[in-house]
């Protein structure tokens, strides 16, 4: 099911429009979304998780029924972040560290040769 994240005055009574243009071009012409198709639809200012099933595609707006309505449980804060770096250069392994990148893991990859060899 995909996911977008949406404002609160987006949110009417029993369902929910998507106005935004990047995610009505998205859900409309990429994912080539259609009607009864299920979507989350998130708030991240009242924390809470809608799915919903889309009614409408216009060229404008996304109209879509709230289905069910969940306590948004992922918080960002509470994701752990990792980084997979390519050995290559010393001086690129150097700005990640500098730049505060708790969970840098180095991996080989064919497409990066390492120059860090002795």
């Amino acid at each position: 099911m995909y996911q977008f994240f949406i404002q609160p005055d987006s949110i009417k009574e029993e369902e929910i429009w998507i106005a935004d243009p990047q995610d009505v071009n998205h859900i409309r012409n990429v994912l080539r979304m259609k009607k009864e198709e299920k979507v989350s639809l998130c708030c991240e200012a009242k924390g809470k998780e809608y799915i919903c099933s889309i009614e409408e595609i216009e060229s404008d707006i996304v109209k879509a029924a709230i289905i069910d309505i969940k306590a948004r449980v992922r918080e960002l804060a509470d994701l752990t972040e990792r980084m997979h770096v390519a050995l290559g250069k010393l001086e690129n392994c150097k700005i990640n560290i500098e730049a505060g990148i708790d969970g840098l893991s180095p991996m080989e990859s064919s497409q990066v040769k390492s120059n860090n060899q002795t």
